[in-house]
């Protein structure tokens, strides 16, 4: 479990920043071929703000994540908590906000609960 709890806590780290940066290079979302269009309807008018939180919110909590894991820092799993509450609660409020737009959604919605299930659970073995 530790091994899978790593490589996902790692896809999101790594997507989440490098996805976090790009949007703030091209902010108007030609890296990734979106349109401002679908920030209508929300308090953003181009993918910086965005971007920034996507990258240092989600991308530095899972980071840290990462590297309290792999220090087997006391409160490692406590921080794989954070970082998974981090995507899901991106990806959740992304959907409220834009709608469901995409099969990434749903992955990364996925991979959060996956994190936070088995930090839980790792965290419950660890304490016991």
């Amino acid at each position: 479990m530790r091994i899978i709890l790593f490589i996902l806590i790692f896809i999101v780290a790594i997507t989440s920043f490098f996805s976090g940066i790009l949007l703030m290079l091209a902010p108007h979302g030609t890296f990734f071929h979106m349109s401002t269009d679908i920030l209508k309807g929300t308090p953003f008018t181009t993918f910086m703000i965005p971007g920034c939180c996507l990258a240092f919110l989600v991308g530095g909590s899972n980071t840290f994540a990462l590297i309290e894991l792999l220090h087997k820092a006391k409160e490692r799993y406590n921080w794989c908590i954070v970082g998974g509450v981090m995507i899901s609660g991106w990806i959740i409020v992304q959907i409220l906000l834009i709608g469901w737009n995409h099969w990434l959604q749903v992955a990364y919605l996925v991979t959060g609960l996956l994190i936070l299930l088995i930090s839980l659970q790792l965290k419950g073995k660890w304490l016991a």
